[in-house]
C-alpha cells in the first residue's frame, strides 16, 4: 500500500490535474459501467460518518468522512476525511508505478 500525504499531494499536484480528474468523475455518474450508492451514514449524537464507496471497470474507491462539530471548540479540524484508491489488483503494480510517476507521487508499489 502507498500511503501519499495531503501535504505531498498539494506539493506536487498541478491544479489542472484535478480538474481534469473531476471532470471525469462527473461524466461518469450517468455512465452505467460505473456504480456509485447513495452516501452511507451513522450519526452518533451531533458527529456524523460517512462512507462513500464507487466502482467501475478497472477502477474502486471507498471515501470514509468524519464530521465532528465539536472539535471546532477546541481548534481541531470538523470535517476529516480520506479517500483508499483500489486499483492494485485491478491493474499491476507496473500501472500503478507508471500512473504514479505521471502525477509526480515517486513509485515504490510492490505486488
Amino acid at each position: 500500500m502507498k500511503i501519499i500525504s495531503a501535504e505531498h499531494i498539494e506539493k506536487v499536484a498541478n491544479p489542472g490535474i484535478w480538474i481534469d480528474v473531476m471532470e471525469k468523475a462527473l461524466l461518469s455518474i450517468s455512465d452505467p459501467a460505473y456504480f456509485t450508492p447513495d452516501r452511507m451514514y451513522v450519526d452518533m449524537d451531533s458527529n456524523t460518518l460517512f462512507l462513500m464507496p464507487s466502482i467501475g471497470p478497472n477502477v474502486f474507491t471507498t471515501k470514509l468522512v468524519s464530521v465532528f462539530p465539536g472539535n471546532m471548540k477546541s481548534g481541531k479540524d470538523v470535517i476529516q476525511g480520506t479517500v483508499g484508491l483500489g486499483i492494485f489488483d485491478l491493474f499491476g503494480a507496473e500501472l500503478v508505478n507508471k500512473k504514479c510517476e505521471e502525477l509526480n507521487l515517486g513509485t515504490n508499489v510492490k505486488l
